[in-house]
């Protein structure tokens, strides 16, 4: 009885077995992974790169691609072909998988467009059925897809030459595309253009000789670069295959591929120095008689030029949002004027010129643009055509109507009976502020705009009559606020509703605890222009920037500071200015404003003194003064593969300048091809430094050419195979060390004496890069009593007998204490290992930390 009981629970436990394995099957079933995509989605079948498929996936397991073809069939990774999906390919394992496809699956007859599929799985070893794929279906089901287009060559027949611009400048200059087509697919996008054998193979010539023609392509570097080649000549002439020019990148890296913009062109611009008739083709053999589509273009370089281009525009002024008009004429007595183009120029606020429309004029050479700004400032336009640039016209931007009212903060604090500006924001719709160009323009007053209700602490309303006031940054309340306390501000738009508040904590004034001297720049430039010049300038700051117009001077302002850290602005006149080096610079006082002006010629450091009236307190304050930037300096430190090279700005006296234009802060690094630049910054405003590093991959010596935004250059040398060593380990009673990890011989070994590790000096200093000629000694003949090695910007004189080391580091002298005096032993200076790690400025360690010393090591 009891074995028939325990049959059924068997059958039982089989079943259960099985359907959890069923379970635990489909549980573990193939997957999609999170995202899939390719690095690029177009290739020539000819083509050397990888194709590279990036797929995340949700955890780490692998990832099986599957290719279809255009035919609808599924490659395996030989590149035969099956009905039904077969796998290309497994990759793996990991969460961030990158999968290659060779190059050479692809042949001439095999373009079109590829589906990829990605699948994700724990196992590697699985077959499509294992995966839960038995159909295209399936397959598409658990997957990702991306496309590859796969084109082939370019056809004669289907590219077009096309003439883009046809200038008539000074210049004379046209400007030319060419679009690769294949055939059957279009336009060959962010592909390189080869011909049928696999060589990148297209003609170009002129019928003269006195042309350029300047080309820019892409190239592929493990992504996008822009590359420029240059052909002129006779050698454009006679008919040059383009892909044979020297193609290079903005670091003179040369290039042997070239690929299609993603519109599937390149682009040229040609040249040329005389008037007349020239024509351009374009063709797929030498011969140029396999011309592209519209491959033969004519361009007539007209002899006559522009005798008057001038723009004109309405008032000085214009509101935000308003439109207003810009009108250019052009004339020539030898030139027809109709259709020639037009291109509209504009700045704000002394910044750069950029293009902001075009137009052709019309028989009588008048063109008309109206436009419209948002942002209020100032700004100059200046119309361009046929090389030749009019006249600059200034457009003040002023706010529009009112919109929205701000007071400066929520909550202010005041000094009780003195008078002080609380400022409120008056705002148009586009956040401009309503200041006094605003008001002058709509010849309105501060009232017309603003309306002020302000409550005393004991609730009594006071009247603002006369107490608004605008200026340059707006409409601001001066008041003394008589009381000490809380003062209520709710501040309208004059006739409507809309209103802010904002509380006024009005505090009587300590006792006077100190004065604070501050400058709105500490580095000006040396004068240049005659001081009546700057004070008529000073004068009318309120249409002035300073900041771009006055580099010669920098405003100072005190402040006095009570033992409760309460502060009022002082006005000039309750201070009292000295400097210490008068032939410098000079004060010059505009209403309540002391300015700092610099002296002509002036180059260092001057003292302000400032002197409060009415206590004994005192500040002072240094400025820097030096001319324009005149001379490029560069420092390079090399560790390793890489060298950090810091740039600087002198004067013509050779000191720090800095940079005061915000738009001449960058320059440009000119490397070779071996060489990356990894990281640069820029000047910055008030700096005259800026740093970029570059990386190696070899021990060369390279030539690394700056050009800065102000058009200095500078030629830096960098030098990798006399790189600084990073780490020496010297080995005791072993002549052999290291030196990063390589091995070198020295003629003395580290010994130990007197519980002490000593080390020779002179082979650390090598290691280190201290050229041997370098390091001398005294006298020199004779026994060694002084020793001297230079390195870096350090002086270190070692002292035989005597335990203290003097490191002269850039001209302040320092001592560094030896626990033992330096001694002579076998010809050789000796020192312990701590004193070798405090002069080198190094890391020193020792093993093992127990029992008897093996090794010493410096790090840096």
């Amino acid at each position: 009885m009891a074995k028939k009981n325990f049959l059924p629970v068997l059958l039982f436990l089989l079943v259960f077995v099985v359907f959890a394995c069923v379970c635990i099957d489909s549980v573990d079933a193939a997957v999609k992974p999170r995202d899939l995509r390719l690095e690029r989605s177009a290739v020539y079948f000819g083509e050397n790169h990888d194709v590279i498929v990036n797929v995340e996936l949700s955890k780490e397991e692998y990832v099986y691609l599957f290719l279809e073809t255009p035919g609808g069939m599924f490659l395996d990774y030989r590149g035969e072909e099956f009905r039904t999906p077969v796998i290309f390919g497994v990759f793996g394992p990991g969460s961030s998988v990158k999968c290659r496809i060779e190059p050479d699956l692809f042949g001439a007859a095999d373009t079109g467009v590829y589906n990829i599929y990605a699948v994700q799985d724990k196992d590697r070893y699985k077959e499509p059925a294992e995966l839960g794929i038995e159909s295209w279906e399936d397959l598409y089901d658990l997957s990702l897809q991306a496309t590859l287009d796969v084109v082939g060559p370019y056809s004669a027949s289907a590219s077009i030459l096309t003439l883009e611009r046809q200038g008539m400048d000074a210049q004379r200059s046209a400007e030319l595309s060419i679009v690769f087509q294949a055939d059957g697919i279009g336009r060959m996008r962010g592909v390189p253009p080869f011909d049928t054998d696999g060589v990148q193979r297209l003609y170009i010539n002129s019928s003269r000789s006195s042309e350029t023609a300047y080309l820019e392509a892409r190239a592929w570097d493990n992504g996008w670069v822009n590359v420029k080649a240059e052909v002129s000549g006779s050698k454009l002439r006679s008919g040059v295959n383009i892909f044979d020019l020297v193609w290079e990148d903005s670091r003179g890296r040369v290039y042997d591929t070239i690929y299609t913009f993603d519109d599937g062109c390149i682009y040229l611009k040609l040249t040329t120095d005389s008037p007349g008739e020239v024509v351009f083709r374009a063709a797929r053999d030498s011969r140029m008689s396999s011309l592209l589509r519209n491959g033969r273009q004519t361009i007539d370089f007209l002899k006559y030029n522009l005798e008057e281009l001038y723009l004109g525009t309405g008032r000085y002024e214009a509101r935000a949002g308003e439109r207003f008009k810009l009108t250019a004429s052009l004339w020539s007595s030898k030139l027809n004027v109709e259709g020639i183009e037009v291109a509209f120029q504009e700045r704000r606020e002394g910044g750069s010129w950029r293009t902001i429309a075009r137009a052709d004029s019309d028989r009588y050479g008048k063109v008309e643009r109206e436009i419209s700004k948002d942002i209020a400032g100032k700004y100059e336009y200046r119309v361009e055509a046929l090389g030749r640039v009019s006249n600059v016209v200034e457009k003040v931007i002023v706010a529009g109507a009112p919109y929205e009212v701000k007071p400066e903060a929520a909550r202010r604090s005041a000094i009780t009976g003195r008078y002080q500006k609380i400022r409120i924001n008056y705002l148009d719709r586009y956040g401009n502020v309503i200041d006094k160009t605003t008001l002058d323009y709509m010849n309105q007053k501060p009232e017309d705009v603003a309306e002020l209700v302000l409550i005393a602490p004991d609730r009594r309303r006071i009247n603002t009559a006369g107490l608004l006031r605008a200026d340059k940054d707006g409409i601001y309340l001066y008041y003394h606020f008589p009381e000490e306390g809380i003062y209520q501000l709710e501040a309208f738009i004059a006739g409507t509703g809309i209103s802010s508040t904002c509380e006024i904590h009005s505090k009587i004034f300590g006792k006077e605890s100190k004065l604070v001297l501050e400058a709105d720049r500490v580095h000006i430039r040396s004068r240049e222009r005659s001081l009546t010049e700057v004070r008529a300038l000073l004068d009318k700051l309120d249409k002035v920037d300073h900041r771009k117009e006055l580099q010669e001077v920098t405003k100072l302002t005190a402040t006095l500071v009570d033992d409760q850290d309460n502060e009022i602005i002082l006005n000039a006149d309750d201070v009292t200015f000295a400097l210490t080096n008068h032939n410098m610079a000079s004060i010059y006082q505009v209403g309540d404003e002391a300015w700092l002006v610099a002296e002509s010629g002036a180059s260092g450091e001057v003292e302000v003194l400032a002197f409060h009236k009415g206590t004994d307190l005192t500040d002072r304050l240094t400025i820097s003064i030096s001319g324009e930037p005149w001379y490029l300096d560069a420092d390079v430190m090399v560790s390793g593969n890489r060298a950090t090279v810091k740039l600087t700005y002198l004067d013509k006296n050779g000191r720090p300048a800095a940079v005061l234009d915000k738009d001449k802060t960058g320059y440009e690094v000119l490397a070779p091809p071996r060489l990356s630049l990894v990281l640069q910054e820029n000047f910055e405003v008030g700096s005259a430094e800026a740093t970029f590093v570059v990386e190696s991959l070899t021990k060369e010596a390279y030539d690394v050419h700056v050009i800065t935004e102000t058009e200095i250059p500078v030629t830096v040398k960098i030098d990798f195979a006399k790189a600084l060593a990073q780490e020496v380990k010297m080995y005791i009673g072993e002549t052999r060390y290291l030196v990063d990890g390589k091995e070198a011989t020295m003629d003395m070994a580290p010994f130990i004496q007197s519980e002490r590790t000593f080390v020779p000096v002179r082979f650390i200093a090598q290691a280190f890069g201290v050229e041997e000629s370098d390091i001398k000694w005294e006298p020199k003949e004779g026994p060694v009593e002084e020793v001297f090695i230079p390195y870096k910007n350090k002086i270190v004189t070692i002292t035989i007998g005597s335990e203290t080391i003097r490191v002269l580091d850039k001209g302040e002298l320092k001592q560094v204490k030896s626990d033992v005096a330096a001694f002579i032993r076998d010809g050789r200076t000796v020192l312990p290992l701590r004193a070798i790690g405090e002069i080198f400025g190094a890391e020193f360690d020792w093993g093992p930390k127990t029992g008897g010393t093996e090794w010493v090591s410096f790090k840096l």
